[in-house]
C-alpha cells in the first residue's frame, strides 16, 4: 500500500475547478455530496471536518479511519468535541472488519454519537456479516435513503 495523503490537493481541486464547472455546465442546487468506501471513506470523514461547508453530505462507506497514524480519526474528534454547529449529514458504516479497523472505526463512530451537535444528522450501520468488499452495496440503501429524509427536514 502506498503512503498515502494528498487529499487536501484533491479537494482542493473538487473546490476550485470541478464544482464550479459542474455548477456552470449543469443545473444544480448547492447541496454537493461526497461518498467513498474504504481509503476513499478516509477522505470522505477528512472532508467533513476539514472542509464542513463544501459538501453537506458525507457518506463513508467502511472508511479506513485507521490510515495515517488515525490522524483522521483525531481530528473529527476535536471537530466534533469543539461544539460548533455541524449542518450536515453523515452516514458511516462498517462490515465484519475486525482488529484495528474495527477499533478505530468504533472509537470515532461513538465520539461523534456522543458529541454530535443537534444539526448534524449522523446514520451509523454495522453490517458483521459483510466483508469490508460488500459494505458499500450494504449500505448505499440505508445512506440514500437518510440522505432524503434529511433534505425533507430541511425543505429541499
Amino acid at each position: 500500500m502506498g503512503a498515502g495523503g494528498g487529499g487536501d490537493k484533491f479537494l482542493d481541486f473538487i473546490e476550485k475547478e470541478l464544482i464550479p464547472q459542474v455548477n456552470k455546465t449543469y443545473r444544480t442546487n448547492n447541496f454537493n455530496v461526497v461518498a467513498g468506501h474504504s481509503i476513499a471513506g478516509l477522505l470522505v470523514v477528512h472532508s467533513f471536518h476539514s472542509r464542513p461547508k463544501l459538501f453537506q453530505s458525507h457518506l463513508a462507506f467502511s472508511p479506513a479511519v485507521w490510515w495515517g497514524a488515525r490522524e483522521t480519526s483525531k481530528a473529527t474528534k476535536m471537530y466534533v468535541t469543539s461544539k460548533q454547529p455541524i449542518k450536515n449529514y453523515l452516514y458511516m458504516n462498517i462490515g465484519s472488519e475486525g482488529g484495528e479497523m474495527r477499533e478505530v472505526y468504533n472509537s470515532l463512530s461513538q465520539a461523534i454519537l456522543r458529541n454530535r451537535n443537534l444539526d448534524l444528522e449522523l446514520r451509523l450501520n454495522e453490517f458483521n456479516d459483510d466483508s469490508h468488499d460488500f459494505t458499500m452495496a450494504a449500505g448505499l440503501f440505508n445512506a440514500l435513503t437518510g440522505l432524503y429524509q434529511y433534505q425533507q427536514q430541511q425543505g429541499m
